[in-house]
């Protein structure tokens, strides 16, 4: 009897510690991510490296016939990734006892939502506009807001993380237009798989 209060009392404190900031992390899926986004930009590598620099015109031509082709490479980085996430996530939360729709855990979802609604309208505004250039800078920025947002209710270094991508986004801007796609495989493959070993090693999982 004792040792059932015990462990109650336990998990009571697991929840109001989880209920101060999200720490139910998964390093390993930060690092499967990463992968996947490396292997992404592979793929998109070897369908535009013959104009992977040139000038806007061509590069934004061959883009737009290769569009069903990014499209699904990309898709597919971005819901494997999502879905990986969510499986170690939920298999964390049990294993530590832990509720996976707890208070913190809405507060991160609804502190997301904005940065991802604002990523996919863009998306869709660029693509008809056939600014494809811009796309993984978009992509970036959003995503960087979202994480950064999301880490008002976690710890650092998920918001150094989204700062990251911030930062990153705003280079082609700066530097050359065609250096995008790089910065986005060096922001979602290698920024993730850096993440995923810190949570690893701090967190667990």
């Amino acid at each position: 009897m004792d040792t059932d209060k015990a462990l109650r009392d336990l998990n009571y404190i697991k929840e109001i510690v989880s209920s101060a900031r999200y720490t139910n992390l998964s390093g390993a899926a930060g690092i499967i991510a990463g992968v996947f986004a490396s292997a992404g930009f592979v793929l998109t590598w070897l369908l535009l490296k013959d104009v992977w620099i040139s000038s806007n015109s061509t590069f934004m031509k061959i883009a737009e016939n290769r569009m069903g082709e990014l499209a699904v490479i990309w898709g597919a980085v971005f819901v494997l990734s999502g879905l990986v996430q969510a499986a170690f996530t939920i298999r964390k939360a049990k294993a530590s006892h832990i509720s996976v729709w707890s208070k913190v855990s809405r507060q991160v979802l609804y502190a997301v939502i904005p940065g991802f609604l604002a990523g996919a309208v863009l998306t869709v505004y660029f693509i008809k506009e056939r600014n494809y250039f811009i796309l993984p800078s978009v992509w970036m920025l959003t995503y960087g807001v979202a994480v950064s947002a999301s880490g008002m209710f976690s710890v650092a270094v998920v918001r150094l993380l989204g700062w990251a991508f911030v930062i990153s986004s705003l280079l082609p801007f700066l530097l050359i237009p065609e250096s995008s796609i790089l910065a986005m495989a060096v922001s979602f493959g290698g920024y993730h798989i850096i993440y995923g070993i810190i949570v690893a090693k701090k967190y667990g999982g």
